[in-house]
């Protein structure tokens, strides 16, 4: 019988248990001694109203006496979460009696209420007055003694202490609601446990001994729950268990406080709300005690049977982005945490670079708490907060200025964005007496026809080549003429005295004519022999055109020339024979 009491009294306790999980804010106990009608009549039914629980210090004498509650009106109080506990069989003041018979008290009172089918394990000593040879003995029956008047008021829990002491405001007057409600400020305040306790509970009395008014109770509840402090029995206060959460990041929700023994709770950590580039790890509870719980679920479930301390786990990060800046270019970004206040070492590293590219360092740009700026290539950052480091480098690249002749200038490396130019040293390159080479100007990625190239800015690798044309000379002649003639030629529409020479562009095509003839006045002239196709002539090589010239004579000359010659060979012929003859 003794067993199911308990078992049904922890079950009470227990279904109360979600009240307890908020911030704690202390515990009073509610008792009311002698077990007076009133305070079934009017007490009971407000403590109802309410939802709070209390003991009542039950002198078994008077049970069933009028003016007092029957063991029914008791089993109705007890059955709705109340404590039964006990205030002795006579109510006589223990001071006054023997050994022996505080020790009758001690056990016909409790063995009547256990007849009744209570659990009764608290005792108030009657006018409230104990010493330590009276506390042995009751110690062997009862869990406490409670004392009345006698401070201090405010007690710790949990608490192994045998004497515990009762607080009452029953003052004859109107001074009582103050002090209960000083009380409770004075409870939740020090986050402490106090005991107080009642007689009578009439409406509209407030100067009658041992009385407190219904209205003043009312108020006082009321006070006590606007406040949040808790309201427990007697017994439910001593099997109260200490849980203290804490986390070193967040909250955790129930917070630390006082519940009852085997309450089962569910316990649950929340991170810090984060910024970006922030974040909270969730690394596990570490518990200690009876019934605590360490791993990584979350929420969990404990059960109080002993004081635990549940400690919820996090580790703070931060992010660390590294990237590597080329110019206005970020050729890649590499994402890192790592945890708060740590020091982490940052090294830059080149990015790959393509042909007739490199890249010099420029050095670190940081951004956010604990970062890094400067010119270090290795470089240690704290994280104390979200970080931005850029490596930044200056991409080169190389300009390839080339030429078959002369001297060319401006191949090296350039910063990118550079504006530089080519220039050759000379414009004419002379191969041999009859072939030369002319500069036409700039190729590749220059531009222009001077010596300097055309601006050109350095965006990427660049390539300038100077562009020569090869020219041959063509010689003008001529054979077959007196010396005294002046002899000209046709060349590109131009008239030209022979002899003479001209540079021409190899491949390009040439126009030209001789005159075909020439006469000197005697019957006689001077005819083009070769070449005898005059007009275009493609020159791929150095090359002499002469112009051969040959002596013609006309008709007429020869009958000139002949019809004398005829006549004084006649004539001479004649006189030879006469001379002959003669001789």
């Amino acid at each position: 019988m003794l067993l199911l009491t308990l078992l049904a009294g922890l079950l009470i306790a227990s279904s109360h248990s979600t009240v307890y999980a908020e911030e704690p804010h202390g515990v009073i106990s509610i008792a009311f001694d002698d077990e007076y009608q009133s305070q079934y009549d009017y007490a009971y039914p407000i403590m109802q109203n309410y939802g709070v629980v209390g003991t009542f210090y039950v002198c078994t004498n008077n049970i069933g006496k009028s003016g007092y509650m029957s063991a029914e009106q008791l089993q109705e109080v007890h059955n709705s979460g109340n404590e039964i506990a006990s205030h002795s069989h006579t109510h006589t003041s223990f001071t006054w009696l023997t050994p022996d018979e505080i020790e009758y008290e001690c056990i016909h009172s409790k063995q009547i209420l256990e007849n009744h089918g209570f659990a009764v394990t608290n005792f108030a000593y009657p006018n409230g007055v104990t010493n330590d040879n009276i506390d042995s003995i009751v110690s062997e029956y009862y869990r406490t003694g409670r004392t009345a008047y006698v401070s201090p008021y405010l007690m710790n829990l949990p608490t192994s202490q045998f004497r515990v002491a009762g607080f009452s405001a029953e003052t004859a007057d109107y001074t009582a609601l103050t002090l209960l409600k000083q009380m409770v400020d004075q409870v939740y305040q020090t986050n402490g446990w106090t005991i107080i306790f009642f007689h009578q509970i009439k409406p509209h009395t407030y100067t009658e001994l041992y009385t407190t008014s219904t209205e003043d109770f009312d108020a006082f509840l009321n006070y006590t729950i606007s406040k949040g402090v808790r309201t427990l029995t007697v017994n439910q206060a001593l099997d109260s268990l200490s849980l203290a959460t804490n986390a070193n990041f967040g909250t955790v929700n129930p917070a630390s406080g006082l519940y009852p023994l085997g309450t089962q709770l569910n316990i649950r950590a929340d991170a810090p709300s984060a910024t970006d580039g922030e974040r909270y790890i969730w690394l596990g509870w570490t518990g200690s005690g009876a019934g605590s719980y360490t791993g990584s679920e979350n929420p969990a479930t404990i059960t109080l049977i002993g004081p635990v301390t549940q400690t919820a786990r996090w580790r703070h990060e931060y992010r660390l982005l590294v990237s590597a800046a080329t110019g206005d270019n970020l050729t890649h970004v590499d994402e890192y945490w790592y945890e708060a206040g740590s020091a982490v070492n940052v090294d830059a590293v080149s990015p790959t670079p393509e042909s007739g590219e490199r890249f010099t360092w420029s050095g670190w740009t940081g951004t956010g708490l604990g970062s890094y700026s400067g010119s270090n290539m290795g470089a240690s950052v704290t994280m104390n907060g979200p970080i931005v480091q850029v490596a930044n480098w200056a991409p080169q690249y190389y300009v390839t200025v080339s030429s078959i002749f002369g001297v060319a200038e401006g191949s090296g490396w350039y910063n990118s964005g550079k504006t530089i130019h080519a220039t050759i040293d000379m414009s004419i390159a002379n191969a041999s007496s009859n072939t030369r080479y002319i500069f036409e100007g700039w190729s590749g990625d220059a531009k222009g026809s001077g010596m300097t190239s055309d601006a050109m800015i350095v965006n990427r690798p660049l390539t300038a080549v100077a562009s020569w044309k090869e020219q041959n000379l063509v010689v003008f002649d001529q054979t077959g003429l007196p010396d005294n003639f002046d002899v000209n030629a046709m060349v590109n529409f131009t008239t030209q005295d022979l002899p003479f020479s001209i540079w021409v562009n190899k491949g390009e095509d040439l126009q030209f004519m001789f005159p075909k003839e020439f006469s000197d006045g005697f019957a006689r002239s001077y005819v083009l022999a070769n070449p005898q196709n005059q007009s275009l002539t493609s020159i791929i090589s150095p090359v002499t055109l002469t112009a051969q010239y040959s002596l013609q004579y006309s008709a007429d000359f020869l009958v000139a020339i002949l019809v004398p010659l005829v006549f004084v060979f006649f004539l001479t012929s004649i006189l030879l024979l006469r001379k002959r003859r003669s001789t």
